[in-house]
């Protein structure tokens, strides 16, 4: 208990308050005094030993004053100094209630704060009801904290979420095998959808052309004629030579052949039985005609299958489908390599038109003579072979590309757009949320929010015990 103010010195007006007189204080002792006379002076030298702060007093020292503050009280357990800087002990039992308390906790100028009615409840509810509120306090503070980290911890996983998903779905996202290729997969699908009238105007591959290799030709070069002496068409030649008719002397012969019967149509002399008559009725019979045809209609069909053209056709083909490979490999997944003409092909063709032309020609000079088919036109048709195999394996695998192509057209028809980029952005974030930042962010995110959870079901406790502890004593 206070017993006695000592001595107030330099502090407000108490210059020095140790003269007399200075009276003993008891169990109830009033302080009277006019406005300004230091009795809130008094209040704050209370209130400084209560809380052992000394700036109460401090800022209070007397003005013109160099001497330092000095204070002494007398208690019933000994005399409490202030030596301008610290109190020698702390005294913090007393309940000031002044026009500081009045401010603090009741009311100042036209508003009643939150912290004034918090502090104002403290004093009401006693040292039970106090523990509970500053723990309350604590927690209070506690998952306010909490809230502005998870606040920080949602605004870093943002940029992480899928287009329209929730942080709650970002972060129960299951890792999936082969994401980097289902995303691969989703960005050709949208991709495609982006250009989908381009794509379905764009046509299918091409396939090649399989010209095969002339049938009956072997057999043609062999063919000769029965029943023409062996020595016939030399003595043509020998009768052409003598005539200067080389140059369509045959024609000329095979034409009058059908106005000679026993005799000349010039002279009218008999040539029944002459040797060169017969001669020319063998070379110039219709098998042979026939023969000079079947030899002609061979070479026409090398020279237009196996030509220049022939080989042209297919080279732009082949750069048609190079061009339409690099745009269908953009929307469609497919094995896209090995769709270009084999390297040997033009060479393969050449070759063998070469040998199989030169082959007829023999034979067309020369009708009547078996004309064999030499190693080199041989090397020539194999050649082709392979050739003619690897376009047919090509044009296998050109069909099933152009099945995928039409595939994919009749699926970019019934396709949306906004939901392949909704699949694209799911699995984009799939990716993210596993990746070792994002995961440890989540971690951590995952934590703050398990921490508040529990702080706020602790401050929940600790309310209804509040509350009770409100009613059974704040009411009476």
């Amino acid at each position: 208990m206070l017993t006695k103010f000592i001595s107030i010195k330099n502090i407000g007006r108490f210059r020095n308050s140790a003269g007399s007189p200075n009276p003993q204080l008891f169990k109830h002792t009033f302080i009277s005094g006019a406005n300004g006379f230091g009795k809130s002076t008094l209040c704050a030298v209370l209130r400084s030993l209560h809380t052992g702060q000394p700036d109460q007093l401090i800022g209070r020292k007397s003005l013109g004053i160099t001497e330092a503050s000095k204070v002494e009280l007398l208690f019933d357990t000994g005399v409490i100094r202030f030596d301008g800087g610290r109190w020698s002990e702390a005294k913090p039992s007393f309940s000031i209630f002044d026009g500081v308390f009045v401010a603090e906790n009741v009311h100042a100028g036209e508003v009643v704060d939150v912290a004034q009615k918090r502090n104002l409840y403290r004093i009401i509810v006693g040292s039970a009801g106090v523990g509970l509120a500053e723990r309350d306090s604590e927690l209070a503070a506690d998952s306010r904290a909490r809230t502005t980290e998870i606040s920080a911890s949602t605004r870093s996983l943002q940029p992480h979420l899928g287009t329209g998903m929730s942080l709650e779905t970002f972060l129960n996202l299951e890792p999936q095998a082969d994401i980097d290729a289902e995303i691969d997969r989703q960005e050709v699908e949208v991709a495609a959808l982006t250009h989908i009238d381009t794509i379905l105007a764009r046509p299918e591959l091409s396939t090649f052309d399989l010209h095969t290799f002339p049938s009956g030709i072997r057999e043609t070069l062999r063919r000769t004629l029965d029943g023409i002496a062996d020595d016939a068409e030399r003595m043509i030649e020998k009768h052409f030579a003598s005539h200067n008719m080389k140059n369509g002397g045959g024609n000329w012969v095979s034409t009058g052949l059908n106005f000679a019967n026993d005799d000349c149509p010039f002279c009218g002399q008999g040539i029944a039985g002459l040797p060169l008559v017969k001669a020319f009725r063998a070379v110039f019979s219709d098998e042979y005609a026939r023969l000079h045809n079947d030899v002609s209609a061979l070479r026409e069909r090398i020279t237009s299958d196996f030509g220049e053209g022939f080989i042209a056709t297919q080279a732009a083909k082949a750069e048609r489908n190079n061009s339409g490979v690099e745009f269908w490999k953009e929307y469609v997944s497919f094995d896209w390599d090995g769709l270009k003409l084999p390297p040997a092909f033009d060479d393969a063709v050449r070759n063998l038109r070469r040998e199989l032309l030169d082959l007829l020609d023999r034979k067309a000079r020369a009708p009547l003579e078996v004309v064999d088919v030499p190693p080199t036109c041989e090397a020539a048709v194999e050649a082709y072979r392979k050739v003619f195999e690897d376009l047919a394996e090509l044009n296998a695998k050109i069909a099933r590309a152009n099945a995928t192509i039409v595939a994919k057209k009749q699926e970019l028809g019934t396709a949306d757009l906004e939901g392949a980029k909704q699949r694209r952005s799911h699995l984009q974030a799939v990716k993210a949320r596993h990746t070792p930042t994002v995961s440890t962010l989540c971690d951590e995110h995952n934590r703050l929010v398990a921490e508040k959870a529990a702080i706020d079901e602790e401050r929940g406790a600790i309310r209804a015990e509040l509350n009770e502890h409100t009613r059974t004593v704040v009411a009476p």
